[in-house]
C-alpha cells in the first residue's frame, strides 16, 4: 500500500472513530433520561407528586436496578444533589424538576460502558465491512475521458477564470451544426463534470444539444490555490457562486444561448446564481436568434428552497434508520468508502459492485473539499421570496416558469417527493416526478435515459 493509500484511511479511521465517540455519547445522553432509578433513590421518588408518571422501563434497567439492595448508599457524586432536591411538597418540587434532576446523577458508568460498548460495535462493522481495494485511490487526469462516454466525443477543457482559478470542464458536441441551446451542467457535493459524461452529454449530442459540464472550486477539476481559506477544507458558498457566474458568462457570450442544469446541491447553487444582477440580465439579452443568453433553467434532485432541515424531519420520522444512513453516508462522506452505502444513498440497486467502485474512485478525489453550510443555511433561496413565495427570478424579472423545469424521482432518498413539490411551487412551476430513477438519475444504471428523454424534450421546447 502506497503512502497515499496510507494516510488517506488514517484520516478515515480518526474521522470515523470520533463520530463513533459522537454516538456512544450520544447514546448515554439519551439513555440517562429513560432509565429507572436504583432502589436507594425509589423513596424520593416515592414522594413525588401522583401526577409524576414514569416513563416506561427499560429490560436492562430493571435487570441493573435488581442487583441493587437496600443497603446502598447514595453515590459520592449523587449525594450532593440529591442534598439540594427541594423539599417534598414546595411549590418548586415540580415533577420535571425531581424527575431531571434524579436521572441527572444515575449510574452513567453503566450508561457509558453501554454506550462505548455500541460504538466499538458500529466501529468494528464499520471496519471490517466491504471497502473499495486501494486501487481506489489510484489518481486519474481529466483528460481521460473514453472510459466515461459510451458514445459521442467528450472533450477535456480549461478555462482560466477571473476568480484566480483554472476550471478544468468538459465538452460535448454533436456532429452535425445545432441552433439549440448549448446545456451547462453543475455537480453536486463529491461529484465533478465527469458524472455528466458517463450517459448524458454523448446522448444529447446525438439529439443535436451540445453541453459543457464545470468542475466546481475544491474538486480535482478546480483545485483551490496553496493556503486557500486558512486551509481549511470548505468552500464559501460566495467563491462557488463568484467562480459560477464567469463560467456561466463566459459561454453565454459565445453566440449560442444557454441552459443551466443542476444537480442536488448543484441545483440549489444554480438557484442562489439566478439571484446576482448580472445573471438575471442574460435572461432579457439576445443569446441567439430567438432566444435570451439564458434561455432556461433546469433543477434535478434538486435540494429544496428552504434547504435540508424540513426533508431530514420527515426522514427521521417516517425512516429514522434511513435518516441515520444518510447522514451517516453523507456528512461523514462514508460514501467514498462503503460500497453497499454507496449503491443505497446514490444508486440503483441492480448497479453492480464494480460500476458503483468505478464512482467511489472520483468521490475521493473531488470530495476532498467541502460546502460551507452554515453559510448555504444562512442563505437560503426562499430567504429572498417574493410575497407569494415564489423566487424573485420568475416571470418578468427573469426566467418565465415555462423555461424552468424541476425533475426528481420517486425513488430518491435524499431529496423526497414533498421537497421536489417545495421547489416546484418556488419555481412556479410542476416538477416532473420520473418513478424508476435514483438520486443520481444521470449514473444510473437502469433509468437514467429517462431523465435524459424529459431535458432533451424540455430544451427542445424551448427553441
Amino acid at each position: 500500500m502506497d503512502e497515499g493509500t496510507t494516510t488517506l484511511r488514517q484520516i478515515c479511521g480518526y474521522k470515523q472513530v470520533g463520530l463513533c465517540a459522537l454516538f456512544g455519547a450520544l447514546l448515554v445522553s439519551l439513555g440517562s433520561t429513560s432509565w429507572m432509578a436504583p432502589s436507594h433513590l425509589q423513596s424520593s421518588i416515592a414522594h413525588l407528586p401522583k401526577t409524576a408518571t414514569l416513563p416506561k422501563l427499560m429490560s436492562p434497567a430493571v435487570k441493573y436496578r435488581s442487583r441493587m439492595t437496600a443497603h446502598d448508599s447514595v453515590p459520592d457524586h449523587a449525594a450532593h444533589v440529591v442534598a439540594r432536591l427541594p423539599p417534598i411538597g414546595s411549590p418548586s418540587a415540580s415533577r420535571e424538576l425531581h424527575l431531571k434532576t434524579l436521572y441527572s446523577v444515575l449510574h452513567l458508568d453503566v450508561l457509558a460502558l453501554f454506550g462505548s460498548l455500541v460504538a466499538i460495535v458500529v466501529f468494528a462493522t464499520q471496519w471490517w465491512h466491504r471497502r473499495p481495494s486501494h486501487s481506489h485511490f489510484a489518481t486519474r487526469t481529466l483528460g481521460s475521458c473514453a472510459m466515461m462516454a459510451t458514445s459521442g466525443t467528450v472533450e477535456p477543457c480549461s478555462l482560466p477564470l477571473s476568480t484566480g482559478i483554472t476550471m478544468k470542464y468538459l465538452s460535448c458536441e454533436p456532429t452535425k451544426p445545432s441552433t439549440l441551446p448549448l446545456v451547462l451542467f453543475v455537480h453536486g457535493s463529491l461529484h465533478g463534470a465527469w458524472c455528466w459524461a458517463k450517459h448524458w452529454m454523448p446522448y444529447l449530442a446525438n439529439h443535436g444539444i451540445g453541453s459543457v459540464a464545470i468542475n466546481l472550486r475544491g474538486t480535482s477539476g478546480a483545485p483551490p490555490p496553496p493556503g486557500y481559506n486558512d486551509g481549511k477544507k470548505l468552500v464559501p458558498l460566495e467563491d462557488h457562486l463568484q467562480d459560477l457566474s464567469a463560467a456561466l458568462i463566459h459561454f453565454a457570450n459565445q453566440g449560442r444561448p444557454v441552459v443551466l442544469v443542476g444537480h442536488s446541491f448543484g441545483a440549489l447553487m444554480a438557484m442562489k446564481l439566478m439571484e446576482r444582477p448580472e445573471i438575471r440580465a442574460l435572461c432579457s439579452s439576445t443569446g441567439g436568434a430567438t432566444m435570451p443568453a439564458l434561455a432556461g433553467l433546469s433543477l434535478l434532485c434538486s435540494v429544496p428552497p428552504v434547504g435540508n432541515g424540513p426533508m431530514v424531519g420527515r426522514m427521521l420520522k417516517e425512516t429514522p434508520v434511513l435518516a441515520f444512513k444518510v447522514t451517516w453516508g453523507l456528512a461523514a462522506k462514508r460514501v467514498k468508502f462503503n460500497v453497499d452505502l454507496c449503491r443505497e444513498v446514490f444508486f440503483n440497486k441492480e448497479m453492480p459492485a464494480a460500476t458503483v467502485e468505478e464512482y467511489m474512485r472520483h468521490f475521493c478525489e473531488d470530495g476532498d473539499y467541502s460546502l460551507n453550510l452554515s453559510e448555504v443555511n444562512a442563505n437560503l433561496p426562499v430567504l429572498t421570496a417574493d410575497a407569494s413565495g415564489q423566487a424573485s427570478w420568475v416571470g418578468d424579472q427573469g426566467l418565465s416558469p415555462a423555461s424552468v423545469l424541476v425533475l426528481g424521482s420517486e425513488k430518491d432518498i435524499i431529496v423526497d417527493t414533498p421537497g421536489l413539490q417545495e421547489t416546484g411551487r418556488f419555481c412556479g412551476t410542476q416538477p416532473v416526478i420520473l418513478k424508476r430513477a435514483a438520486h443520481d438519475v444521470m449514473l444510473d444504471s437502469e433509468a437514467w435515459q429517462d431523465g435524459a428523454e424529459k431535458l432533451q424534450h424540455w430544451v427542445e421546447s424551448l427553441s
